[in-house]
């Protein structure tokens, strides 16, 4: 399974979930982040539920602070 964040390419050997995949794949906080995915914006409450799919291209925000 093939999928782009923040277009780079990753290769996952079966669906995995935007959950697992910001605390096992990427392991980053997830407070201060936002996901797309393939154009529309994924409720934090639904990242559990909602598994990656082939060819899913997720667009990855996070916060920052600055002044």
């Amino acid at each position: 399974m093939k999928c782009k964040i923040n277009n780079k390419p990753y290769d996952f050997d079966a669906p995995i979930s935007v959950q697992t995949l910001i605390d096992e794949v990427l392991n980053i906080s997830e407070n201060g982040v936002a996901i797309a995915i393939n154009d529309q914006i994924l409720l934090k409450k639904s990242w559990d539920r909602h598994f990656l799919a082939d060819d899913d291209e997720i667009l990855l925000i996070r916060a920052t602070q600055g002044g």
